[in-house]
C-alpha cells in the first residue's frame, strides 16, 4: 500500500560529475519526524545500483551514468518511494531527499500444529540437554 510522499532537493548533499558517471547522494528520513531511517534500501533502476543507508539515513550510488532513472526508497514497517531521478554529466549539485511513511501493518495469525504429542512437557532438563536448556534459562 503506497502512501502519499515527499521527495525534495535536500542542500548540502550532492550530484558529482566524474567523467561521464555521477554519484548520486541523498538521505532517507521518516516523514513527519524527519528522523534519519537507518538501513533502508535504496534501488536504482535501469544500472541495477542498490545499497544501504547508514546510521544518519544518508546513502551513495556511485558510477551512474546519464539519464534518467528510477530510485526506490524501502523500510520495514514504511510505505516504499519511487522517485524520477534525470542524471546529467553537467547538473548542478543536488542531492535527494526522500521521505518515507510509517505504515501499520497486522500480520494474520498463525496456527501452529504438531503431527506428535509432546511426552515432555515444560522446560528440558539440564542435565540431559543442557544447551537446550540454556535457552529456556
Amino acid at each position: 500500500m503506497l502512501r502519499a510522499f515527499t521527495a525534495a532537493l535536500l542542500a548540502g548533499q550532492s550530484l558529482l560529475a566524474q567523467g561521464s558517471t555521477v554519484i548520486v547522494r541523498g538521505v532517507v528520513l521518516e516523514k513527519g519526524t524527519g528522523v534519519p531511517l537507518q538501513h533502508s534500501m535504496v534501488t536504482l533502476q535501469p544500472v541495477g545500483r542498490q545499497t544501504f543507508t547508514d546510521d544518519e539515513g544518508r546513502f551513495t550510488l556511485g558510477a551512474v551514468p546519464p539519464g534518467r532513472h528510477r530510485l526506490r526508497a524501502a523500510h520495514l514497517g514504511y510505505a516504499p518511494v519511487d522517485i524520477n531521478v534525470v542524471v546529467s554529466a553537467d547538473s548542478a549539485p543536488a542531492g535527494i531527499r526522500v521521505e518515507l511513511e510509517h505504515i501499520s501493518i497486522q500480520l494474520g495469525t498463525v496456527r501452529v500444529t504438531a503431527f506428535a504429542s509432546c511426552v515432555a512437557p515444560g522446560p528440558p532438563d539440564p542435565q540431559r540437554q543442557p544447551q537446550f536448556a540454556t535457552v529456556f534459562g
